[in-house]
């Protein structure tokens, strides 16, 4: 016998890990049929790094990060004419590209990260990467398709992305308590 339990703020019947997608949620899935290609969604950030990463932490921290927002776990699609929000439960990830050898293709890596679709019913939404350039200098690119952040909230995980960063390279418990889920929000 199976039982479907909703988180709150999600609609009944839904399976669990769904809800309603927020208003502008649905805004912007809708503009996105329209053109999938469109970057214009795209909410990115890059930052030169001139200290030493220490790169299992900064990995652990953006995992860490998708545990605290679930929204960056979300993917969306259409079900019986509504727009809803499914938490896949996948981990982010961080990807590391070694660039050492050849630095100048850095500022194209970036734009393509800023121009590569995100696939909404699919994911993931988000994208992180370190890429390794000479002299030990590195840049964390971090992308979002706007449905799931926006500039505003770019500096929030930012901000959270740094302080999971400083204690997972202690070896310290997160300094934060999980966010608040998604769906009350959208309840509210």
């Amino acid at each position: 016998m199976s039982q479907t339990v909703n988180a709150p703020g999600s609609d009944p019947g839904t399976p669990a890990g769904e809800g309603r997608a927020s208003r502008g949620q649905k805004a912007i899935y809708l503009a996105s049929l329209l053109d999938p290609a469109d970057a214009g969604y795209h909410v990115m950030k890059a930052l030169r790094l001139r200290n030493t990463v220490n790169v299992a932490a900064l990995a652990g921290a953006v995992a860490q990060l998708g545990e605290r927002h679930a929204v960056l776990r979300s993917t969306f699609h259409l079900a019986d004419g509504h727009i809803l929000r499914r938490d896949t439960g996948d981990s982010l990830r961080l990807d590391v590209v070694d660039l050492r050898d050849n630095p100048s293709a850095l500022a194209g890596s970036l734009a393509q990260d800023a121009r590569l679709p995100f696939d909404l019913a699919s994911g993931p939404l988000v994208r992180a990467r370190l890429y390794l350039l000479p002299g030990g200098e590195q840049v964390l690119s971090f992308c979002t398709h706007q449905i799931v952040a926006d500039f505003w909230s770019m500096v929030v995980l930012l901000d959270d992305l740094g302080a999971l960063y400083d204690s997972a390279r202690a070896g310290a418990s997160p300094p934060m308590p999980p966010g608040s889920p998604f769906a009350e929000y959208v309840r509210w």
